[in-house]
């Protein structure tokens, strides 16, 4: 009477299913770790390009800036005209003045700023008068009138913050 073994050859389709079973989960991780490099590859040069581009406008914004601390000077007479960068779609609403200035004559008098709502009449107007500052704005019909108590003098710098 011969015996036969059952358990080997069973034991041996388990291990080698297994084995099949691993192996595809391992080609399968190396596949999608492949692709996980590559596309962390792709989002690294979108982002130095990104980056980039960000360094590039900030540097145009640093030197836009440097052209706007530059100091502007006028003569006497004369003035700059600006209008409403909306194009007069929207009104625009001024209730602060920040500025500095600085003048150079021994006779200070005039208008350093002067802003006007032609639809409302309201203005705003910043100027030297008798060698005061006086700040101008119209509240509700009525013209107000605010004179510094700072001594203004000659080439001195002066930082002005005013506020209706």
């Amino acid at each position: 009477m011969s015996t036969y073994n059952y358990a080997k050859p069973l034991y041996c389709f388990v291990v080698i299913n297994f084995q099949d079973r691993l192996e595809t989960d391992v080609q399968s991780n190396l596949d999608e770790a492949d692709q996980l490099r590559t596309e962390t590859n792709d989002t690294r040069f979108r982002i130095e390009d990104l980056m980039a581009d960000i360094e590039r406008m900030a540097q145009d914004a640093e030197a836009k800036l440097v052209q706007l601390e530059q100091p502007v000077g006028f003569n006497y007479d004369s003035y700059e005209v600006l209008d409403n960068p909306s194009g007069g779609l929207r009104p625009l609403l001024f209730n602060e003045i920040r500025l500095d200035f600085r003048y150079a004559t021994p006779n200070p008098q005039g208008l350093i700023f002067f802003v006007e709502n032609t639809d409302s009449q309201e203005v705003i107007a910043l100027q030297i008068v008798n060698g005061q500052l006086m700040f101008e704005f119209n509240n509700a019909n009525e013209v107000l009138r605010l004179f510094s108590k700072a001594e203004l003098c000659s080439n001195c710098w002066f930082r002005v913050i005013a506020t209706r």
